[in-house]
């Protein structure tokens, strides 16, 4: 059996491994050397002001935590020394699944308090998620929004072990359309989940909408592979 191509995928020429879209590597490019040759500490206080600059500034977290040179765990150990927790900014929001291990702040080697995270099962878009992300954005001035599947998923696992039927009714909908596409291989299909869940989060929410719309808010899809801790996003 032959699978269609994965609809993500991981540029490994590039300096984190990571697939941009067209806006973000146009950012990259203008900017990402300037940000390079920052120290971390100037890093850490330059808050996001754009969508593009705010999974720019995510993947490059990331990148640090793949490669062992994490930044964050020390920035985090002064915010609670300091009792400063409460006057972090938020620049981004992750929806992710219930069993996945690590911490999301890890995995973006982001200060804790910086991204506001929501969990569910197969991290699928629910009431109670949408709000949480909802007030992420218009309330705590989130301009990403992740929805992050992750290698070895175990609502993945079980939804292709049951094959649900194509009409199941309610917010698993499109995780039983992602197994019918997915042809039972877990990566394929955690990835077409995620890919369904962010376009669903623009539709069941007109605030997430207007601020995608408007230029100042990016809704992306994202997979988690923990064999090499890299987060890779759809093209």
């Amino acid at each position: 059996m032959t699978l269609p191509a994965l609809p993500f995928r991981c540029r490994c020429g590039s300096a984190s491994g990571h697939l941009l879209g067209r806006r973000a590597a146009l950012a990259l490019a203008v900017g990402g050397a300037g940000a390079l040759a920052q120290p971390a500490a100037a890093r850490a206080q330059a808050l996001p002001r754009t969508p593009e600059s705010a999974l720019h500034r995510l993947l490059r977290g990331n990148g640090r935590y793949a490669t062992g040179n994490i930044e964050s765990l020390d920035r985090d150990t002064a915010i609670l020394r300091r009792g400063t927790l409460g006057q972090q900014k938020v620049f981004a929001a992750v929806l992710a699944c219930t069993d996945l291990a690590e911490p999301v702040d890890l995995i973006f080697d982001q200060t804790i308090g910086s991204v506001r995270t929501a969990k569910t099962p197969g991290n699928v878009v629910t009431k109670d998620a949408v709000a949480r992300l909802e007030y992420a954005a218009t309330g705590l001035g989130a301009t990403a929004l992740l929805v992050l599947g992750h290698s070895g998923c175990a609502t993945i696992a079980a939804a292709i072990k049951a094959h649900p039927p194509l009409d199941t009714p309610g917010p698993y909908a499109a995780l039983a359309r992602a197994v019918f596409e997915g042809r039972g291989d877990p990566v394929f299909t955690a990835q077409l989940n995620a890919l369904a869940q962010a376009s669903i989060l623009t539709q069941r929410s007109r605030p997430i909408a207007g601020l995608v719309a408007a230029g100042r808010l990016a809704v992306v899809a994202a997979y988690f592979d923990a064999r090499t801790r890299r987060v890779i996003t759809s093209s």
